[in-house]
């Protein structure tokens, strides 16, 4: 059974519309600032390149990655400010 199929069958119609329209408002929210965000209009940079290049070449060699959120719960309260 996928998600849709499991949230169709155990929501009843007046929390699946509560929750449509919470999701509609944190959608709303996010185009809002995606669209009102300032233009990076700044060159990508021969460092940038290499910074690239590295990342995916340390990613083919089989580099561990971690999730955002971890990453900012080892750091701290102050890498949620970024």
């Amino acid at each position: 059974m996928t998600a849709k199929e499991k949230l169709v069958d155990e929501l009843s119609e007046a929390e699946a519309a509560a929750e449509l329209r919470s999701w509609s408002a944190r959608r709303g929210r996010l185009a809002a600032l995606t669209e009102s965000a300032p233009i990076d209009d700044e060159p990508f940079t021969d460092e940038d390149v290499a910074a690239v290049d590295e990342s995916y070449a340390d990613l083919a060699a089989g580099a561990t990655t971690m999730p955002v959120g971890e990453f900012r719960r080892s750091r701290g309260p102050a890498s949620r400010a970024e």
